[in-house]
């Protein structure tokens, strides 16, 4: 008896031991499923045929309660539209001019979903206040949202943020249609957990940085971000896991400090991304923490040799890493083509760069492509490998990215 107790405590201590390491390793393997989950268009898709309709003209402060379909119109000329229900709203917004002296625009407190709405052809206009008054530190946007955000239609609508931020989400943020303009102090578009961007029109005009969330995800659209610190940053202070994907749409960036800047991974697997990244040598014009990964599309990225970072051998894509031997200035034209003289990559440089990152799908082991410089021929080269070096630097091939987690 004395030896089958023993072996059933035995059994019963092991039992404690491993149970929660068996749920810290699933942890990490499935990530944290109450922050940073996957978010796409699917999240977004209501039945709005079966929601209540108003029609409203703004001319002052307004307030949702109710879930709904709100088609709205007007002017507001110092005050705000909020949203606080248990439901869902779609704001449609038709020739709409907000701005708020002392606040945000749109101020979404709570809803299981926001939908904005930009009805065909029209134009609207939200502006916030350089200084917010009554509102937790949080708030900080022209548009803030507490839960998820989605954006849609195809009209235009124009954001100045004085304050900090254009657009915030405490959650997930989905564009997939529009048109947006944006200006602002901070960043351009910040999610907390997810960004999406399946469509539409993003110019990001003026901006610290450009697009931020845990997880940048581009599927679509026509992007172009203007930033003084990093273009585009997959980062957040309370989460361990961070990615920037992009499957498709076009991307340009032109970013005085990371062009492309994740904590986590880059990965390629299709459309267009042009990169006029940083000219100092602190920087680079694509920055992982843990890896890049060119799987398809095309990629052209322009910046310093400092702190290169370049995509993995186990890419399934092939890549050029070129060192230049001189700076070359603004306004250079940069072109990659066949032997035969087909143009694979180009583009014209916005500002002074020594350094060259090429990859594209179309791109072949062992064959023989041609860099011109200015339309001159710079360099011959035949891919052998998935990573290509050509030339040297300071501080080639390294994994230099920094850690860039901000606070929500």
């Amino acid at each position: 008896m004395a030896k089958n107790s023993k072996q059933k405590f035995n059994l019963s201590l092991l039992l404690v031991f491993l149970v929660p390491i068996l749920i810290i390793a699933l942890c990490l393997v499935f990530g944290n499923t109450n922050k940073g989950t996957r978010f796409s268009s699917a999240d977004t898709n209501v039945d709005w045929s079966s929601y209540e309709e108003k029609t409203i003209e703004l001319s002052e402060s307004l307030t949702i309660t109710e879930p709904g379909v709100y088609y709205l119109s007007g002017t507001i000329e110092n005050g705000k539209l909020t949203v606080n229900t248990s439901g869902v709203v779609k704001l449609v917004l038709n020739n709409v001019s907000i701005k708020n002296s002392s606040g945000p625009a749109i101020y979404i407190i709570a809803s299981k979903l926001t939908t904005i709405e930009l009805a065909e052809n029209s134009e609207n206009y939200l502006e916030d206040g350089s200084i917010y008054s009554g509102y937790e530190e949080q708030v900080a946007a022209t548009i803030y949202s507490v839960d998820d955000l989605a954006i849609e239609g195809s009209g235009k609508l124009v954001i100045t943020g004085n304050y900090e931020d254009g657009i915030k989400g405490k959650d997930n943020i989905i564009i997939s249609g529009g048109e947006l303009e944006i200006s602002v102090k901070d960043d351009g578009i910040h999610a907390r957990d997810n960004l999406v961007i399946d469509g539409g029109i993003v110019k990001i005009l003026k901006s610290c940085e450009g697009l931020e969330a845990t997880n940048v995800t581009i599927n679509g659209g026509d992007i172009s971000v203007i930033s003084s610190d990093d273009g585009v940053n997959a980062a957040n202070s309370d989460e361990t896991s961070f990615s920037l994907e992009i499957n498709g749409g076009t991307l340009y960036v032109n970013a005085k400090g990371d062009g492309l800047d994740s904590n986590g991974t880059i990965t390629f697997n299709g459309g267009t991304v042009i990169v006029d990244g940083p000219s100092d040598n602190g920087n680079s014009a694509v920055d992982s923490e843990t890896g890049i990964f060119f799987n398809g599309g095309d990629l052209i990225a322009l910046g310093s040799s400092g702190m290169v970072d370049t995509p993995r051998d186990s890419s399934t894509g092939n890549v050029l890493s070129v060192y230049l031997t001189t700076s070359k200035p603004s306004g250079t034209k940069v072109s990659l083509k066949s032997f035969s003289g087909e143009i694979i990559l180009e583009t014209t440089s916005a500002k002074t760069f020594n350094h060259l990152l090429l990859a594209s799908s179309k791109l072949e082991l062992g064959e023989t492509y041609i860099i011109y410089i200015d339309d001159e021929k710079y360099e011959e080269v035949t891919i052998s490998s998935n990573v290509s070096t050509i030339g040297s630097g300071s501080m080639p091939g390294g994994f230099m990215g920094g850690d860039n987690r901000r606070n929500f």
